[in-house]
């Protein structure tokens, strides 16, 4: 019984060495990356949406054409953004219960702190960069803001642009 017992922990052993957890490509850590960062983008774009939506008095109507504008290019991207996280989601979900999951929580964990220090970076930009004409805005925002960051994060709204 005791030989019985042995081989089967011995097989079970060799088995479990036999296929370990493969490590995550460039591209799968990405995609980790971008699916958390896309869902952070969905859900602003929705209570961008949800506000508008919402208004407790319809706005002036010197606004109101430039709102309606402003909510179908936030449709758009919404629709957009959604497509690219099923994208994603529909590239990486089938591989990871094969990954090492560490390697894809530290990618998600990343995506997590990004968006975070892209909220204090934002909130630390505004007062001044709002001040300024609206042409000067995006140019006073992007020297505000740390650019690696921003590169990181942006290419999630597209990626489209990642090799995957």
């Amino acid at each position: 019984m005791a030989r019985i017992t042995a081989a089967i922990v011995l097989t079970f052993l060799a088995t479990a060495a036999s296929s370990p957890e493969a490590v995550p490509t460039d591209n799968d850590l990405r995609a980790a990356y971008c699916i958390s960062i896309l869902k952070h983008y969905i859900s602003l774009a929705q209570q961008t949406l949800n506000m508008a939506e919402h208004a407790p008095t319809p706005p002036p109507p010197e606004l109101k054409q430039w709102l309606t504008k402003a909510e179908e290019t936030t449709r758009a991207r919404l629709a957009g953004y959604q497509a690219n996280l099923n994208r994603l989601q529909l590239y990486l979900t089938p591989k990871l219960t094969s990954l090492d999951p560490l390697a894809i929580a530290g990618a998600t964990h990343r995506a997590e702190a990004d968006w975070q220090a892209m909220g204090r970076a934002v909130g630390r930009c505004s007062p001044k960069c709002f001040k300024l004409p609206e042409k000067e805005q995006a140019e006073c925002f992007a020297s505000c803001q740390d650019g690696a960051l921003l590169t990181r994060i942006g290419q999630c709204r597209d990626p489209n642009s990642l090799p995957l």
